[in-house]
């Protein structure tokens, strides 16, 4: 990092410090992205042999799961709040 390589100034005591805390922010920034691409790939493969052992009935049934709110609350706008 230039941060880490440039001089710092005369005043400045905590150089030492301050490398210490920097230096260390590529390897951070590699491993997060190592892990965030190891993660969605595992997500994917989970998520298509899922899909494959589940089928069309899980599309089936998110569609129902989603839908019945938005009926009721139609009907509930429709009818008023006093209707059976």
């Amino acid at each position: 990092m230039l941060v880490v390589v440039m001089p710092s100034p005369v005043y400045f005591t905590g150089a030492q410090a301050f490398a210490a805390v920097l230096g260390t922010t590529p390897r951070m920034v590699a491993a997060s992205l190592t892990a965030y691409l190891m993660s969605s790939m595992i997500d994917v493969e989970i998520y298509a042999a899922w899909k494959e052992r589940v089928g069309r009935y899980l599309i089936k049934m998110a569609v129902t799961f989603l839908s019945l709110p938005l009926i009721y609350a139609t009907k509930y706008v429709h009818d008023g709040p006093d209707s059976p």
